[in-house]
């Protein structure tokens, strides 16, 4: 299905659909048909197979130090599926776009609750440069996270740890560019890539949609890594490592990314400060709030020091870089 900027429509919403299947799209199309709210694409999905082998598309080394297992080729092509995604949002220049996996189904009423998310979201002017991601289906998920302050009337969660999951959610055009400025090859899971630090990561308290668990999973059987296996000698080793600053040099030496303390270190600071400061919420029993304001600042500080780092990074490029076209991206799969 081709596309077009339609987003000087009012009330419309570019909606990509990902898809493998023609059986798991068939019950997503029957709810999306007759919208007049959401304007569909359809992203067509990768086979794996053909990408996982392929280093200029895909890095294994760095997958599986940060995974401690193998990619597999389910999650090589939805990784770039994701990607090329967010070309369509470069290249058309989508405020915000809804994406959406084949198997995901919309629960009722929440085309009405998802445009009027986006156009409050459009109407606050300081937003309209802030790259931002809202996750859709949250499916009790255990999540430390605080409440958001954009706006009183959206109640939404600003997630501290990450969701692993990318079945259904908004993105704007600012957070697409991040995603494309990190480029290929793709070095971890699509949900989520590491330039998620860079975007504000919010989350509905009620999903809007839920997955359709009928068909069997495009990712294939994720490998247990050896890490969980040996969990209480990996623990003992991981804190002497840590202690002796020798897991962060070899992090940064490993993978190229400067994100350790962001990805590693403030990870484990949330999780053991969630056990003694965290709050459950009464409605959702699978959030835990952490609304201490020293950590609160030390992460701003932190997430403010990174993504200075990033821009002078880009600065530094701006001269020599520019986004892969979808052609040339598309071409560089073994068909």
């Amino acid at each position: 299905m081709g596309y077009s900027k339609i987003d000087t429509l009012e009330g419309v919403i570019p909606t990509i659909v990902i898809s493998m299947s023609s059986a798991r799209l068939h019950p997503l199309m029957q709810q999306l048909e007759n919208s007049q709210i959401f304007q569909v694409h359809i992203q067509e999905g990768i086979v794996g197979s053909k990408i996982i082998d392929n280093p200029r598309l895909i890095n294994r080394q760095v997958f599986k130090f940060l995974n401690g297992r193998e990619m597999t080729p389910g999650e090589a092509g939805a990784a770039l599926a994701h990607f090329l995604v967010y070309l369509k949002i470069y290249q058309q220049q989508w405020p915000w776009t809804l994406v959406l996996e084949d198997n995901a189904r919309l629960l009722p009423g929440a085309e009405r609750k998802i445009a009027e998310l986006v156009g409050t979201l459009r109407s606050l002017q300081n937003l309209t440069s802030q790259p931002m991601l809202i996750h859709l289906n949250l499916n009790n998920a255990r999540m430390i996270a605080r409440k958001s302050n954009i706006q009183e009337k959206i109640n939404l969660y600003e997630a501290l740890t990450i969701l692993r999951t990318s079945k259904a959610y908004l993105i704007n055009y600012d957070a697409a560019v991040i995603a494309l400025r990190d480029g290929l090859p793709l070095l971890d899971e699509p949900d989520w890539p590491h330039w998620i630090h860079e975007v504000k990561f919010l989350v509905t308290p009620n999903d809007q949609v839920t997955v359709d668990r009928s068909f069997p999973s495009e990712i294939g059987k994720r490998p247990t890594p050896a890490i969980a296996r040996e969990r209480t000698s990996s623990r003992i080793k991981t804190a002497i490592l840590f202690c002796l600053g020798i897991e962060g040099i070899r992090y940064k030496v490993r993978t190229g990314l400067q994100d350790y303390f962001l990805w590693v270190v403030f990870d484990r600071i949330y999780r053991v400060a969630a056990r003694f400061y965290g709050k459950a919420e009464l409605e959702h029993p699978s959030v835990v709030l952490l609304e201490v304001p020293s950590i609160q600042l030390f992460r701003r500080c932190l997430v403010g020091r990174y993504v200075r780092k990033r821009r002078i990074l880009r600065s530094k490029q701006d001269n020599t870089f520019r986004f892969l076209s979808y052609d040339e991206v598309t071409s560089m799969i073994d068909l």
